[in-house]
């Protein structure tokens, strides 16, 4: 019988003001995870619910899946959803980072100013690199950038760009390879509040690693 691969997951939303437009899901399945990460773009709030909705559709797509979904398959569901969500008439823009982890290793898509990093050995790999800014999910014309398969090293963090732009490489580093996830998670959410305690723009963080 083949062992189940086991992870150890932490997630983190924080807002700027009352209201936090960047959400996350995790799916659990028997033969891995699935993880997304959505930060709604714009001072209305069809952006944060265009996020929140779309996380939500992918964790659903993720649990009725028959098995666990590859890079292309996740960059199609992004576009089904952007496409979705335009047919509807809605306004709202959001970026969105999905990937899938099966033990050994991690593939997926994104589009936006989120980013997914492979963190390990004092260095990290930005498996988002080659994504897409513009435009961004909800106008029904976005360019979805697959990523991987690439081995499964160290910790896979998704953020918002509350985390990355903020906050100094070599600190997302240090703070993301705690051997506690959930510490990981919190610290760096934290690590980009101001002196005051307020923050430049909504966080969200997944912190993901292969259990022990």
């Amino acid at each position: 019988m083949v062992a189940l691969p086991r992870f150890r997951v932490a997630t983190a939303t924080c807002a700027a003001q009352t209201r936090c437009d960047d959400h996350v899901s995790v799916t659990r399945r028997d033969d891995g995870l699935v993880l997304a990460l959505a930060d709604g773009a714009g001072n209305d709030s069809n952006g944060g619910e265009l996020a929140r909705w779309l996380v939500e559709q992918v964790q659903s797509r993720a649990t009725a899946a028959k098995k666990l979904p590859n890079a292309d398959v996740l960059a199609r569901w992004c576009e089904e959803l952007d496409q979705e969500w335009f047919k509807t008439g809605r306004s709202g823009e959001s970026t969105l980072v999905v990937a899938s982890l099966d033990g050994a290793k991690v593939q997926g898509a994104s589009v936006g100013d989120s980013g997914a990093w492979m963190v390990h050995s004092g260095s990290y790999d930005e498996l988002t690199g080659e994504q897409r800014r513009r435009p961004l999910l909800g106008q029904g014309r976005s360019t979805i950038m697959a990523f991987g398969p690439v081995q499964l090293m160290g910790v896979l963090l998704l953020a918002t760009d509350g985390l990355l732009k903020y906050a100094p490489e070599q600190k997302i580093q240090h703070l993301a390879t705690d051997a506690n996830v959930s510490v990981a998670a919190a610290r760096l959410t934290d690590v980009v509040r101001t002196a005051s305690g307020t923050l430049h723009d909504d966080v969200a963080v997944i912190v993901c690693r292969r259990a022990e």
